[in-house]
């Protein structure tokens, strides 16, 4: 058993290859040790990073942390709402049309 998944292309290209993995417990022996050993600094980066955000989450409150986050997910609802709907889109970019490829996306950045 295993899954298979497709691999995102740039904006704009529809070539979307899949892959297919192998279930954990089908991978050949040493497998996980394997991986995990090759993802030692990068787990030891993500775990210091956690610890330093952690911290700065204590010192500022967390509070403020809660506020800072509702704002930022008020304002990506609002870019949402206003990407899905093309005549508001363009109307926000006091455009004719909108073009989501063109106007909402840079590199893979995009509402």
């Amino acid at each position: 058993a295993g899954y298979t998944y497709n691999v995102p292309g740039n904006a704009g290209d529809v070539s979307m290859p899949q892959i297919t993995r192998l279930a954990l417990e089908d991978e050949p022996p040493g497998f996980l040790d394997e991986l995990q050993a090759k993802n030692a600094v990068d787990r030891a980066l993500v775990k210091r990073a956690n610890e330093l955000l952690d911290a700065h989450i204590a010192a500022i409150g967390k509070e403020h942390v809660k506020r800072e986050v509702e704002q930022l997910t008020q304002l990506q609802e609002q870019v949402e709402a206003t990407c899905e709907d093309s005549a508001a889109a363009a109307a926000a970019l006091g455009r004719a049309e909108y073009d989501p490829w063109e106007d909402c996306y840079w590199r893979d950045n995009g509402c």
